[in-house]
């Protein structure tokens, strides 16, 4: 690819980027909202259409964010343009140590994101108030998609306070 091809896609990349980062303000600004309601409403049809929306966007930014990942990563040479055309994508500097986990029979993943933090990522929606609770920080711009970062110091009293989800 030359150069003007690949400053094309820098520039699809940085609309890319643009559009996550105004899907994440409308997602913070949903669930904003859903946390200003009162309980009784966050358990109904007022909440479930809250929380649906948010889901749809954390669906579209992590598309969204696969698609960018792809783009930067194929336009850097980090992957073939066989490999960025595979339905199961896989970068070439993914951390392996994937443990899978099952919450209130929705599935999650724990990976080890990098030397000083690991990932939780997955239906996390069950939990996600005991993960903020716990310090954990969501983040749609990770390697590998969204998910929630906690720091490794943390990892033995998050197994320890989620062992009933684990």
């Amino acid at each position: 690819m030359n150069k003007e091809r690949r400053e094309e896609l820098a520039d699809i990349s940085q609309l890319l980027q643009e559009a996550l980062d105004r899907l994440d303000d409308i997602r913070n600004e949903e669930q904003d909202a859903y946390d200003n309601l009162p309980e009784n409403f966050q358990f109904g049809p007022a909440g479930d259409s809250i929380q649906n929306a948010i889901a749809m966007i954390d669906s579209w930014g992590t598309r969204i964010n696969d698609i960018l990942t792809r783009i930067n990563d194929f336009s850097s040479g980090l992957i073939t343009i066989d490999q960025a055309n595979m339905t199961l994508y896989k970068r070439l500097d993914v951390v392996p140590n994937t443990q899978s986990c099952a919450i209130s029979n929705h599935s999650i993943t724990i990976n080890r994101y990098n030397d000083k933090s690991f990932v939780i990522r997955g239906n996390t929606r069950a939990i996600s108030e005991k993960l903020k609770e716990f310090g954990a920080k969501f983040n749609r711009g990770l390697n590998g998609g969204a998910g929630w970062i906690i720091s490794n110091k943390q990892e033995n009293d998050f197994r320890r306070t989620f062992s009933q989800y684990i």
